[in-house]
């Protein structure tokens, strides 16, 4: 820097220029000072500045991700489709109990909203129906209802339409109970003892109430776990199915 140069002679004979050396120096590091605090000054608020943006770009991503969480919660789902399978316990004509191999489908709509609005209290209300297909065939036949060398046999088929009413243990937990309907097709009446017409060798369509529990588990966006048992009642020897399966959920 130009001001700190000086003639050595000059400051020896001429006390003044020495005076107004110093100023010039105090002069030029203040000016150089201040330089450097505006400098910083910018570069602290630049950083404050995108600090800020980053944690504003945070926050909306916390709370979308937060929406979109709730939005696909078991609690948003509208809909379900369910492929499921299991097994059905009944009395054979010859007075025995017996199991079966049984599969179907299970669609179910949410009316919690429709019903108790904006429910705080976490509940939920339900409408289900459901066809499940059973082969018993012949009375000494295998879980399939084959291999029993008595030819065909029977063939069951099972519709349950119900309300379910119950509410969650948590964000992906559901518990409900159920109850309705169920309405039975036996191809061959006597081949099950559900009370009156089971005597028939023929086709036969009953209804008879039913009972039973569901629990579900969310273990994708949108597909959960589902396990199902349930009764119908009959006036001669009660109908137990027992099912799992895996639910489609639509939000």
């Amino acid at each position: 820097m130009k001001f700190l140069e000086y003639d050595r002679a000059q400051v020896l004979h001429d006390p003044d220029h020495v005076q107004t050396w110093h100023q010039n120096c105090f002069s030029g590091v203040r000016g150089d000072f201040m330089k450097i605090r505006q400098y910083a000054g910018i570069f602290i608020l630049s950083v404050g500045l995108a600090n800020l943006a980053a944690a504003q770009d945070r926050g909306r991503a916390v709370i979308s991700e937060g929406r979109e969480y709730e939005e696909h919660a078991l609690k948003s789902q509208k809909w379900g489709f369910t492929p499921q399978l299991g097994a059905l316990v009944y009395e054979d004509p010859s007075g025995a109990a017996t199991s079966r191999a049984t599969v179907g489908a299970a669609f179910d709509l949410n009316l919690t909203d429709q019903i108790l609005g904006d429910d705080p209290m976490g509940s939920y209300i339900g409408l289900s129906l459901s066809a499940l297909y059973a082969h018993p065939g012949a009375n000494n036949a295998n879980f399939f209802g084959t291999s029993s060398g008595a030819g065909g046999g029977s063939n069951l088929l099972q519709i349950p339409l119900d309300v379910k009413i119950g509410g969650y243990l948590s964000d992906s937990m559901r518990f409900t109970v159920r109850g309705g309907g169920n309405i039975i097709y036996r191809s061959n009446a006597s081949s099950i003892n559900l009370g009156a017409g089971s005597d028939s060798t023929g086709p036969l369509w009953k209804v008879y109430p039913n009972v039973g529990l569901e629990g579900e588990f969310k273990v994708g966006p949108s597909i959960s776990i589902m396990a199902r048992p349930d009764l119908t009642i009959t006036p001669g020897k009660n109908l137990f199915v027992a099912m799992i399966g895996a639910t489609f959920l639509g939000f």
